[in-house]
Protein backbone atom coordinates (compact mmCIF):
# COMPACT_ATOMS: atom_id res chain seq x y z
CA UNK A 1 0.00 0.00 0.00
CA UNK A 2 2.81 2.35 1.30
CA UNK A 3 5.03 1.24 -2.41
CA UNK A 4 1.68 2.08 -4.55
CA UNK A 5 0.22 5.26 -2.42
CA UNK A 6 3.25 6.69 -0.75
CA UNK A 7 6.41 5.83 -2.74
CA UNK A 8 8.97 8.01 -1.03
CA UNK A 9 7.66 7.31 2.28
CA UNK A 10 7.69 3.93 1.62
CA UNK A 11 11.42 3.88 0.07
CA UNK A 12 12.72 6.36 3.28
CA UNK A 13 11.18 3.60 5.75
CA UNK A 14 12.60 0.75 3.55
CA UNK A 15 16.21 2.33 2.50
CA UNK A 16 16.72 3.83 6.40
CA UNK A 17 16.17 0.34 7.94
CA UNK A 18 18.91 -0.53 5.06
CA UNK A 19 21.18 2.34 5.84
CA UNK A 20 24.50 0.31 6.05
CA UNK A 21 23.70 -2.88 3.68
CA UNK A 22 24.37 -1.02 0.01
CA UNK A 23 23.59 -4.11 -2.20
CA UNK A 24 20.07 -3.51 -0.71
CA UNK A 25 19.98 0.28 -1.40
CA UNK A 26 21.22 -0.59 -4.88
CA UNK A 27 18.38 -2.66 -5.08
CA UNK A 28 15.94 0.24 -4.19
CA UNK A 29 17.93 3.30 -6.08
CA UNK A 30 16.72 0.87 -9.17
CA UNK A 31 13.64 0.81 -7.95
CA UNK A 32 13.07 4.72 -7.79
CA UNK A 33 14.71 5.03 -10.95
CA UNK A 34 12.04 2.99 -12.59
CA UNK A 35 9.26 4.80 -11.06
CA UNK A 36 10.61 7.70 -12.48
CA UNK A 37 11.27 9.64 -8.92
CA UNK A 38 13.23 12.01 -8.85
CA UNK A 39 16.46 11.31 -7.00
CA UNK A 40 18.67 14.07 -5.22
CA UNK A 41 22.68 12.64 -4.94
CA UNK A 42 24.22 13.28 -1.47
CA UNK A 43 24.57 17.03 -1.24
CA UNK A 44 26.25 18.16 2.27
CA UNK A 45 23.74 21.40 1.67
CA UNK A 46 20.65 19.87 1.00
CA UNK A 47 20.63 16.36 2.28
CA UNK A 48 20.14 14.97 5.52
CA UNK A 49 22.16 12.09 7.95
CA UNK A 50 18.94 9.89 6.76
CA UNK A 51 16.77 9.27 3.82
CA UNK A 52 13.93 12.58 3.05
CA UNK A 53 11.82 13.68 0.86
CA UNK A 54 10.10 17.13 0.28
CA UNK A 55 6.66 15.58 -1.40
CA UNK A 56 8.44 15.94 -4.60
CA UNK A 57 12.29 14.77 -4.23
CA UNK A 58 13.83 12.17 -2.35
CA UNK A 59 17.36 13.30 -0.99
CA UNK A 60 19.84 10.46 -0.70
CA UNK A 61 21.42 9.89 3.06
CA UNK A 62 24.59 10.93 3.72
CA UNK A 63 25.07 8.51 6.51
CA UNK A 64 24.57 6.05 3.85
CA UNK A 65 27.78 6.43 2.37
CA UNK A 66 30.41 3.84 2.73
CA UNK A 67 33.22 5.53 5.81
CA UNK A 68 30.75 8.36 7.11
CA UNK A 69 29.59 7.33 10.35
CA UNK A 70 26.05 8.31 10.90
CA UNK A 71 26.64 9.86 14.33
CA UNK A 72 29.31 12.38 12.97
CA UNK A 73 27.04 13.37 9.93
CA UNK A 74 24.04 13.92 11.76
CA UNK A 75 26.59 16.43 13.95
CA UNK A 76 27.65 18.24 10.83
CA UNK A 77 23.58 18.65 9.44
CA UNK A 78 22.55 20.00 13.08
CA UNK A 79 25.54 22.66 12.41
CA UNK A 80 23.97 23.19 8.72
CA UNK A 81 20.55 23.51 10.46
CA UNK A 82 21.18 25.66 13.56
CA UNK A 83 23.45 28.11 11.35
CA UNK A 84 22.53 28.33 7.95
CA UNK A 85 24.28 26.32 4.58
CA UNK A 86 27.88 25.93 4.18
CA UNK A 87 28.96 28.90 2.35
CA UNK A 88 31.83 27.63 0.94
CA UNK A 89 34.84 24.51 1.65
CA UNK A 90 36.73 27.00 4.21
CA UNK A 91 33.21 27.64 5.79
CA UNK A 92 32.96 23.83 6.27
CA UNK A 93 36.18 23.67 7.92
CA UNK A 94 35.67 26.54 9.68
CA UNK A 95 32.59 25.41 11.25
CA UNK A 96 32.47 21.58 11.68
CA UNK A 97 33.70 20.02 14.71
CA UNK A 98 37.19 18.23 13.96
CA UNK A 99 36.00 14.67 15.82
CA UNK A 100 33.47 14.48 12.95
CA UNK A 101 35.46 14.56 10.09
CA UNK A 102 38.34 12.10 9.96
CA UNK A 103 40.17 11.43 7.04
CA UNK A 104 37.65 8.50 5.88
CA UNK A 105 34.90 10.15 6.56
CA UNK A 106 35.66 13.17 4.01
CA UNK A 107 37.44 10.41 1.41
CA UNK A 108 33.49 8.79 1.20
CA UNK A 109 31.39 12.21 0.79
CA UNK A 110 34.09 13.66 -1.59
CA UNK A 111 34.34 10.55 -4.23
CA UNK A 112 30.33 10.57 -3.97
CA UNK A 113 30.40 14.04 -4.65
CA UNK A 114 28.79 15.68 -1.25
CA UNK A 115 31.16 18.76 -1.70
CA UNK A 116 30.14 19.28 -5.32
CA UNK A 117 28.37 22.05 -4.57
CA UNK A 118 31.21 23.64 -3.09
CA UNK A 119 33.69 22.44 -4.99
CA UNK A 120 33.11 20.24 -8.01
CA UNK A 121 36.80 18.87 -8.39
CA UNK A 122 36.87 15.91 -6.87
CA UNK A 123 40.76 14.85 -7.39
CA UNK A 124 41.49 18.14 -5.49
CA UNK A 125 39.41 18.18 -2.83
CA UNK A 126 40.00 14.13 -2.45
CA UNK A 127 44.37 14.84 -2.23
CA UNK A 128 44.02 17.90 0.48
CA UNK A 129 42.06 15.70 3.10
CA UNK A 130 45.05 15.43 5.46
CA UNK A 131 45.45 19.36 5.25
CA UNK A 132 41.88 19.99 5.54
CA UNK A 133 41.61 18.22 8.65
CA UNK A 134 45.17 19.55 10.08
CA UNK A 135 43.39 23.35 8.98
CA UNK A 136 40.29 22.11 10.92
CA UNK A 137 41.83 20.78 14.02
CA UNK A 138 44.09 23.83 14.35
CA UNK A 139 40.79 25.87 14.04
CA UNK A 140 39.06 24.39 16.76
CA UNK A 141 42.35 24.33 19.46
CA UNK A 142 42.70 28.24 18.64
CA UNK A 143 38.96 28.74 18.91
CA UNK A 144 38.84 26.52 22.73
CA UNK A 145 42.20 29.16 23.23
CA UNK A 146 40.25 31.79 22.72
CA UNK A 147 42.76 33.04 19.89
CA UNK A 148 42.34 34.53 15.97
CA UNK A 149 43.55 32.52 13.16
CA UNK A 150 44.24 34.40 10.04
CA UNK A 151 42.83 31.19 7.95
CA UNK A 152 38.98 31.85 10.17
CA UNK A 153 40.03 35.46 8.74
CA UNK A 154 40.56 34.48 5.05
CA UNK A 155 37.68 31.83 5.14
CA UNK A 156 36.84 32.47 1.43
CA UNK A 157 40.22 31.58 0.16
CA UNK A 158 40.06 27.77 -0.87
CA UNK A 159 43.17 28.21 -2.42
CA UNK A 160 45.16 28.24 1.22
CA UNK A 161 44.65 24.76 1.57
CA UNK A 162 43.08 23.39 -1.92
CA UNK A 163 45.92 21.42 -4.28
CA UNK A 164 45.90 22.65 -7.64
CA UNK A 165 45.15 19.70 -10.00
CA UNK A 166 43.20 18.64 -12.98
CA UNK A 167 39.90 16.53 -11.79
CA UNK A 168 39.16 13.10 -12.37
CA UNK A 169 38.03 11.88 -15.75
CA UNK A 170 34.18 10.56 -16.21
CA UNK A 171 35.05 7.32 -15.49
CA UNK A 172 37.55 7.46 -12.20
CA UNK A 173 34.84 9.85 -11.03
CA UNK A 174 32.18 7.72 -11.80
CA UNK A 175 34.38 4.68 -10.06
CA UNK A 176 35.36 6.49 -7.04
CA UNK A 177 31.43 7.14 -7.11
CA UNK A 178 30.76 3.38 -7.16
CA UNK A 179 33.19 2.87 -4.47
CA UNK A 180 31.93 4.37 -2.16
CA UNK A 181 27.78 4.18 -3.17
CA UNK A 182 27.54 0.50 -4.30
CA UNK A 183 26.13 2.14 -7.68
CA UNK A 184 26.54 4.91 -10.52
CA UNK A 185 24.32 7.81 -9.08
CA UNK A 186 25.59 11.42 -11.02
CA UNK A 187 25.72 9.42 -14.10
CA UNK A 188 26.17 6.46 -15.83
CA UNK A 189 29.73 5.72 -17.45
CA UNK A 190 28.26 4.17 -20.83
CA UNK A 191 26.75 7.63 -21.25
CA UNK A 192 29.93 9.26 -22.52
CA UNK A 193 29.84 6.03 -25.33
CA UNK A 194 26.22 6.38 -26.34
CA UNK A 195 27.09 8.08 -29.65
CA UNK A 196 28.58 4.87 -30.74
CA UNK A 197 25.61 2.17 -30.38
CA UNK A 198 24.15 3.00 -33.37
CA UNK A 199 27.36 2.13 -35.48
CA UNK A 200 28.19 -1.04 -33.46
CA UNK A 201 24.60 -2.29 -33.21
CA UNK A 202 24.43 -1.95 -30.06
CA UNK A 203 21.40 -3.35 -27.96
CA UNK A 204 20.84 -2.85 -23.82
CA UNK A 205 20.90 -6.61 -22.35
CA UNK A 206 17.07 -6.66 -21.31
CA UNK A 207 16.03 -6.18 -24.86
CA UNK A 208 18.85 -9.07 -26.42
CA UNK A 209 17.31 -11.08 -23.36
CA UNK A 210 13.57 -10.86 -23.86
CA UNK A 211 13.33 -10.40 -27.62
CA UNK A 212 13.74 -14.39 -28.81
CA UNK A 213 14.40 -13.68 -32.48
CA UNK A 214 17.76 -11.75 -31.32
CA UNK A 215 20.34 -14.73 -31.08
CA UNK A 216 23.11 -12.54 -31.18
CA UNK A 217 24.12 -8.85 -29.96
CA UNK A 218 26.60 -6.52 -29.16
CA UNK A 219 25.92 -5.33 -25.34
CA UNK A 220 27.38 -2.08 -23.65
CA UNK A 221 28.16 -2.50 -19.95
CA UNK A 222 29.74 -1.99 -16.92
CA UNK A 223 31.95 -4.25 -14.40
CA UNK A 224 30.08 -3.94 -11.09
CA UNK A 225 31.72 -7.28 -9.52
CA UNK A 226 33.56 -10.02 -10.26
CA UNK A 227 33.92 -13.61 -8.47
CA UNK A 228 36.71 -15.77 -9.88
CA UNK A 229 36.42 -19.61 -9.54
CA UNK A 230 37.92 -22.28 -10.37
CA UNK A 231 37.05 -25.74 -12.10
CA UNK A 232 37.82 -29.63 -10.70
CA UNK A 233 40.54 -29.45 -13.05
CA UNK A 234 42.09 -25.97 -12.29
CA UNK A 235 40.60 -23.81 -15.23
CA UNK A 236 39.66 -20.22 -13.97
CA UNK A 237 36.18 -18.71 -15.23
CA UNK A 238 34.10 -15.84 -13.38
CA UNK A 239 30.46 -14.79 -12.46
CA UNK A 240 30.39 -11.01 -13.33
CA UNK A 241 27.87 -8.52 -12.71
CA UNK A 242 27.45 -5.83 -15.01
CA UNK A 243 25.52 -2.65 -15.57
CA UNK A 244 24.02 -1.08 -18.51
CA UNK A 245 21.77 1.75 -18.86
CA UNK A 246 18.80 -0.40 -18.48
CA UNK A 247 19.55 -2.53 -16.39
CA UNK A 248 22.07 -4.80 -13.74
CA UNK A 249 22.65 -8.28 -14.74
CA UNK A 250 24.82 -11.29 -14.44
CA UNK A 251 27.03 -13.75 -16.83
CA UNK A 252 28.70 -16.69 -16.63
CA UNK A 253 32.81 -15.85 -18.39
CA UNK A 254 34.05 -19.57 -19.75
CA UNK A 255 37.58 -20.13 -18.77
CA UNK A 256 39.17 -19.41 -22.55
CA UNK A 257 37.28 -16.16 -22.78
CA UNK A 258 38.07 -15.31 -19.10
CA UNK A 259 41.88 -16.01 -19.43
CA UNK A 260 41.99 -14.04 -22.96
CA UNK A 261 40.02 -10.82 -21.34
CA UNK A 262 41.31 -11.14 -17.72
CA UNK A 263 42.99 -7.68 -18.17
CA UNK A 264 39.97 -6.16 -19.42
CA UNK A 265 37.24 -8.02 -16.62
CA UNK A 266 38.32 -5.31 -14.14
CA UNK A 267 35.46 -3.21 -11.84
CA UNK A 268 35.03 -0.27 -13.08
CA UNK A 269 35.76 -1.05 -17.05
CA UNK A 270 33.28 -0.17 -19.93
CA UNK A 271 32.96 -2.87 -22.12
CA UNK A 272 31.53 -4.25 -25.50
CA UNK A 273 30.79 -7.70 -25.53
CA UNK A 274 29.03 -9.69 -28.20
CA UNK A 275 26.16 -12.44 -26.97
CA UNK A 276 25.42 -15.50 -28.57
CA UNK A 277 21.78 -16.94 -27.02
CA UNK A 278 21.28 -20.41 -27.75
CA UNK A 279 18.02 -22.27 -27.50
CA UNK A 280 17.67 -26.04 -25.95
CA UNK A 281 14.51 -26.60 -26.94
CA UNK A 282 11.55 -25.87 -30.07
CA UNK A 283 9.67 -23.54 -28.08
CA UNK A 284 12.58 -21.54 -26.92
CA UNK A 285 11.58 -21.55 -23.27
CA UNK A 286 15.43 -22.96 -22.17
CA UNK A 287 18.05 -20.78 -23.51
CA UNK A 288 21.88 -20.33 -22.62
CA UNK A 289 23.90 -17.01 -22.74
CA UNK A 290 27.49 -17.35 -23.66
CA UNK A 291 30.08 -14.73 -24.09
CA UNK A 292 31.93 -14.63 -27.90
CA UNK A 293 33.89 -11.65 -27.56
CA UNK A 294 34.77 -9.04 -25.18
CA UNK A 295 36.54 -5.43 -26.46
CA UNK A 296 36.83 -1.96 -24.21
CA UNK A 297 35.26 0.64 -25.04
CA UNK A 298 38.12 3.02 -24.54
CA UNK A 299 39.40 1.15 -27.40
CA UNK A 300 36.58 1.20 -29.91
CA UNK A 301 36.34 4.74 -29.20
CA UNK A 302 39.99 5.39 -30.27
CA UNK A 303 39.93 2.59 -33.45
CA UNK A 304 40.53 4.66 -36.69
CA UNK A 305 37.28 4.59 -38.61
CA UNK A 306 37.84 3.69 -42.90
CA UNK A 307 35.22 5.14 -44.18
CA UNK A 308 32.62 8.17 -42.95
CA UNK A 309 30.01 10.36 -44.17
CA UNK A 310 29.03 13.53 -43.00
CA UNK A 311 25.94 14.95 -43.34
CA UNK A 312 25.28 19.09 -43.40
CA UNK A 313 22.33 20.72 -43.67
CA UNK A 314 24.02 23.82 -44.73
CA UNK A 315 27.47 25.26 -45.89
CA UNK A 316 28.34 27.00 -42.33
CA UNK A 317 28.01 23.65 -40.94
CA UNK A 318 31.11 22.27 -42.96
CA UNK A 319 33.57 24.50 -41.02
CA UNK A 320 32.86 21.69 -38.16
CA UNK A 321 35.46 19.49 -40.20
CA UNK A 322 38.70 22.74 -40.44
CA UNK A 323 40.32 20.75 -36.75
CA UNK A 324 40.39 16.92 -38.68
CA UNK A 325 43.97 16.24 -38.96
CA UNK A 326 45.98 14.82 -41.86
CA UNK A 327 48.40 13.27 -40.17
CA UNK A 328 48.49 9.28 -40.52
CA UNK A 329 45.00 9.55 -42.16
CA UNK A 330 43.39 6.21 -42.66
CA UNK A 331 39.98 7.59 -42.89
CA UNK A 332 38.00 8.41 -45.93
CA UNK A 333 35.67 11.23 -45.68
CA UNK A 334 32.55 11.57 -47.49
CA UNK A 335 30.37 14.84 -47.39
CA UNK A 336 27.17 15.43 -47.89
CA UNK A 337 25.29 19.03 -48.25
CA UNK A 338 21.61 19.68 -48.12
CA UNK A 339 21.71 23.82 -49.25
CA UNK A 340 18.76 25.57 -50.76
CA UNK A 341 16.96 22.41 -51.99
CA UNK A 342 20.24 21.26 -53.17
CA UNK A 343 21.84 18.17 -52.18
CA UNK A 344 25.69 18.27 -52.91
CA UNK A 345 28.31 15.17 -52.58
CA UNK A 346 31.92 15.16 -52.21
CA UNK A 347 34.63 13.18 -50.90
CA UNK A 348 37.75 15.17 -49.53
CA UNK A 349 40.88 14.49 -51.37
CA UNK A 350 43.09 13.42 -48.73
CA UNK A 351 42.38 11.08 -45.99
CA UNK A 352 41.67 12.02 -42.52
CA UNK A 353 42.63 11.07 -39.28
CA UNK A 354 39.44 10.34 -37.93
CA UNK A 355 37.86 8.07 -34.54
CA UNK A 356 35.32 8.18 -32.41
CA UNK A 357 36.64 10.02 -29.32
CA UNK A 358 37.22 12.91 -32.17
CA UNK A 359 33.68 13.23 -33.32
CA UNK A 360 32.42 13.26 -30.02
CA UNK A 361 34.66 15.97 -29.04
CA UNK A 362 33.59 18.09 -32.34
CA UNK A 363 30.26 17.41 -31.16
CA UNK A 364 29.84 15.65 -35.30
CA UNK A 365 27.73 12.32 -33.96
CA UNK A 366 24.79 13.73 -35.08
CA UNK A 367 26.06 14.56 -38.72
CA UNK A 368 27.60 11.23 -39.17
CA UNK A 369 27.14 7.84 -40.89
CA UNK A 370 30.31 5.26 -40.20
CA UNK A 371 31.08 2.29 -43.01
Amino acid sequence: FLKTYFPNEFFIASMSMELSNQKKLSEFYEELKRLNISIIRPNINESLADFSSDGVNFYYALGAIKNVGYEAISNVVQERDKNGKFKNLSDFINRVNPKDINKLQLEGLVQAGAFDSLNSNRQSLYNSIPTMILKSKNIHENKLMNQIDLFNEQSSEETIFLKNLEDWNTDKKLTKEFETLGFYISDHPLNQYKSIFKQFNINNYEEFEKNKDILSSNVACTVLKLQEKKTQKGNSYAIIKFSDLSTVFELFIFSDIFELNRDKLVEGNSLMITLIKNYSDDDKTRRRVNVKSILLLNEVMDKAIKNITFSFKNLKEISKLKNLSYKDGKTTVKVIIEDKNKTLTFQLKNKRNINNKLINSLDLSNNVMVE
